[in-house]
């Protein structure tokens, strides 16, 4: 193993002399990273740090810090040298999860830097001071099994669903309460929401029962949360499990009744009794129902003591997290009859000083936690002081040789800069993975390179954490948004060049949907052969059935799309161009998309109804049907103007804005389409206007759809799912 050693490289003498940095580089470098999944004590051991191929070997101990958010964390340093970091040292530190759409966990990293370090507290346990009754404990409940892009709450993944049609549906959820106090009450939080909005109002019917009484019996209307708190006095209460059974009696006159179980948690006075010999609480214990009582000993005193019951022999850690942000230790022991196993009859026993308000967490020596260790990358300079055209952000993946020749392409018209994701996650998300770093970088290279195009590389999944065990990788997340009444989750890359956030595109952004490098090197093939394309002004139109719940002509559209074209574009375009389900039925039509695409075709332009894989609820045209394309040599360009087909996040399927890109044989070389739910007046009146700066003003596809976008939106604000919702995987770059 290649062991790094910081006190003789020229980043560990930069910054033990002065704390400087490389040029545009204001962010420390991590020594390395630590992603922390659970709040409680870590120790970072010298091993550990060697393990990991580094060797802080003569490292002055005042120099080693740990920073989350760019805040410095409180460390506290066993040694037994006084002024180095040396084998047998270790680190520790209170460790917090993090909340994030994107990441499990939360990135600490260790870095080179006068930091914060834990204070000692000299306040000896008190044997003569009466200890704490009780804390107020919250258990959380709610796995997040289903994801569902429609969720009005903060979260788009619930635990449970009910769905009721006909008849009545029940379901059970359940908590568990140990070590009950019978003082004050109860508190148990429930949290659902609505999965229906029928024009009966209200469409929703709930009822309570917990361990076989009946505790609320409510209704409500639409896609809305609903988070309800109910008061219990804590005699009526054991310890033990206890079950909340939710009725939907589906008795609002609906179709059907559906609900979605989000999350549920009891809060109750519990017993200073450890858990696995650790216990973590707050110091002020906002007991419920308990009058103006806040200490369960009241402010007499300037010290608390607390006798912890279920120890053993061990040593023990009391560290307390104060409202500022310091941290302090404080001194424990053990009564006599302690032994190696955990007992009720062993006490720990500590006293905090009255104002060292905060959390408490308290550990056994054993229990100590390691942190997951992530080597981190050697920033780079990337903000680079000069005027940049075209930015690239890629998976490191896929930074090879395919796309630095795509690259180098580019550069031979317009500016280029291409930056590895994970430089802007260290330098914008303080190492932490989330699309809203991204967002904040691209923000920073439109203010100060004045970028016009954004190309990103890389896949992405809303199965971030793996909670449906998919295995799905996302390689560069997106940002979701609102964009109608029903869809609160729409992945939109669109908003990550909204500068302003006004919910309108301000410049061009492309996604290459790329999982493998193979399928890059595919990709940019088929872009560098619709470059120097022959067929060009040549398209073929295809139109979904007539809507008859509601009369709208798709073949109208299509006919309306095609007289706006250029007189040689309209030339090109007879019946055989022309795949009308209304005309044609679907098999005819099929093999019309099929053939001018195989013979090559500049323009493939779907209207209609859709879904992530089909045109069509007739299945026009199929992922299998575009997996079957041979047109390796002459790639199309696909316009998709109906629903969900370029919905890029499935974590479970492959789209058919995919299966045009990524076919290996032949497909398109760019695909544009929906993320989300979209208005078939709002797609017509996109459409009209991106293929005219298409094919009229030969603009490129990035300037077509900004341009188109935000003209549609001076008189449309509202029509997010296209104005947001409308996607381009490919390069922005392309022309038509």
């Amino acid at each position: 193993m290649k062991i790094l050693n910081l006190r003789n490289s020229f980043l560990a003498i930069l910054v033990l002399l002065n704390n400087v940095s490389f040029a545009a580089i204001d962010t420390p470098q991590s020594i390395l990273n630590m992603n922390i999944k659970e709040n409680g004590v870590y120790r970072v051991t010298y091993d550990d740090v060697v393990a990991q191929g580094i060797n802080l070997s003569g490292i002055s101990k005042s120099k080693l810090s740990i920073i989350n958010n760019g805040i410095p964390v409180p460390i506290k340093i066993f040694s037994n040298n006084q002024t180095t970091f040396e084998p047998g040292d270790f680190i520790e530190f209170v460790g917090k999860n993090g909340n994030s759409l994107y990441q499990e966990g939360s990135i600490y990293s260790l870095i080179i830097s006068q930091g914060l370090r834990i204070n000692d507290n000299r306040t000896l346990p008190n044997d003569t001071q009466l200890p704490e009754l009780y804390y107020m404990h919250r258990e959380y409940y709610g796995d997040n099994k289903t994801y569902n892009f429609g969720s009005p709450t903060e979260d788009p993944w619930y635990d449970k669903r009910i769905l009721a049609i006909g008849s009545e549906v029940n379901e059970s959820i359940y908590f568990n309460i140990d070590n009950l106090v019978n003082i004050g009450e109860v508190e148990l939080s429930v949290n659902i929401w609505g999965g229906t909005d029928y024009p009966q109002t209200p469409d929703h019917h709930v009822i309570y029962t917990l361990n076989g009484t009946v505790i609320d019996d409510f209704r409500f209307d639409g896609l809305v949360n609903v988070s309800n708190q109910y008061l219990m006095e804590t005699s009526s209460l054991f310890d033990g499990v206890h079950e909340l059974k939710i009725t939907v009696p589906n008795d609002t006159n609906t179709t059907a009744d559906v609900i979605y179980i989000n999350s549920w948690q009891v809060n109750y006075p519990r017993a200073f009794v450890l858990k696995n010999s650790k216990l973590h609480y707050d110091t002020l214990v906002k007991s419920i129902g308990a009058g103006d009582l806040i200490f369960s000993n009241g402010f007499e005193e300037s010290t608390k003591t607390y006798y912890l019951s279920n120890a053993n022999n061990e040593t023990y850690r009391v560290y307390v997290v104060m409202e500022n942000g310091t941290v302090e230790s404080y001194q424990s022991e053990t009564s006599a009859n302690c032994l190696e196993l955990n007992s009720q009859d062993c006490l720990l026993k500590f006293t905090l000083e009255n104002n060292s308000n905060g959390e408490v967490f308290v550990t056994s020596e054993s229990e100590i936690m390691t942190p997951e260790y992530l080597i981190p990358v050697m920033l780079t300079d990337i903000k680079q002081d000069r005027n940049i055209d075209y930015l690239i952000i890629s998976h490191p993946d896929f930074i090879g040789e395919s796309l630095n020749q795509f690259v180098a392409d580019k550069q031979l018209n317009v500016e280029v800069l291409l930056v590895d994701v994970e430089q802007i996650y260290a330098q914008f998300g303080d190492w932490n993975v989330s699309a809203d770093s991204i967002k904040q970088y691209i923000r920073y290279a439109r203010n100060e390179f004045l970028v016009k195009d954004v190309l990103l590389v890389g896949g992405d999944t809303y199965d971030y954490k793996n909670y449906l065990n998919s295995g799905s990788i996302s390689f560069i997340p997106t940002l979701y948004a609102q964009t109608d009444e029903y869809i609160r989750y729409a992945p939109v890359d669109a908003k990550f060049t909204d500068v302003d956030d006004d919910n309108i595109p301000d410049f061009n952004i492309g996604r290459f949907p790329v999982r493998t490098e193979s399928e890059l090197d595919n990709l940019i093939d088929k872009i560098n052969l619709y470059n120097s394309k022959t067929y060009n002004n040549t398209a073929i139109f295809a139109a979904d059935k007539l809507d008859t719940s509601t009369g709208y002509s798709f073949k109208d559209d299509a006919e309306l799309l095609i007289s706006m074209l250029p007189e040689l574009w309209q030339n090109n375009i007879g019946s055989d161009q022309r795949a009308y389900v209304d005309d044609d039925g679907v098999d005819l039509a099929k093999s019309k998309i099929a053939n001018n695409i195989n013979q090559g075709i500049a323009l493939t332009s779907f209207i209609g109804h859709s879904g992530p894989r089909d045109w069509s609820f007739s299945r026009l045209f199929s992922t299998g049907d575009a997996n079957a394309l041979f047109n390796s040599e002459s790639p199309t360009l696909v316009t998709q103007w109906g629903c969900w087909n370029t919905y890029f996040v499935s974590p479970t399927e492959d789209t058919l804005a995919h299966a045009f890109m990524l076919n290996q044989n032949g497909g398109a070389a760019s695909v544009l389409g929906a993320s989300t739910l979209t208005k078939a007046e709002h797609e017509q009146g996109l459409a009209q206007l991106v293929l005219k700066h298409l094919t009229h003003d030969s603009m490129t596809l990035g300037d077509a759809v900004t341009n188109a976008k935000r003209m549609y939106a001076a008189t449309h604000p509202d029509a997010l799912d296209v104005i947001l919702g409308w996607n381009i995987l490919g390069d922005p770059d392309l022309r038509l």
